[in-house]
């Protein structure tokens, strides 16, 4: 399971915009991809009260080989705006 959020003064917009979300898995030693989620939209449900979606999805962790990995992030809107990529690094034992 992956948890992240994206925070955007625009939700609490009367429109607020449509959000999406991709998320990569990479080897750390050798850089080669291993797991992508692809671009999906955000379907968790959003609060006017508060600047951020939280958002669980489930990757295929479970089927990768023991080693250390490098998650990559990127969230965009329909307008076109996107977001830098955001990494964090984990091991699978």
């Amino acid at each position: 399971m992956t948890y992240v959020e994206i925070y955007d003064a625009q939700l609490q917009a009367p429109a607020a915009p449509n959000l999406y979300l991709e998320m990569k898995v990479f080897d750390q030693k050798t850089g080669e991809p291993k797991i992508g989620t692809g671009v999906r939209p955000v379907d968790s449900p959003v609060r006017s009260d508060y600047l951020a979606i939280p958002i669980v999805w489930e990757m295929e962790v479970a089927k990768l080989p023991p080693g250390n990995y490098r998650l990559e992030a990127q969230a965009s809107d329909a307008t076109g705006n996107k977001t830098p990529w955001r990494t964090t690094t984990f091991s699978v034992e």
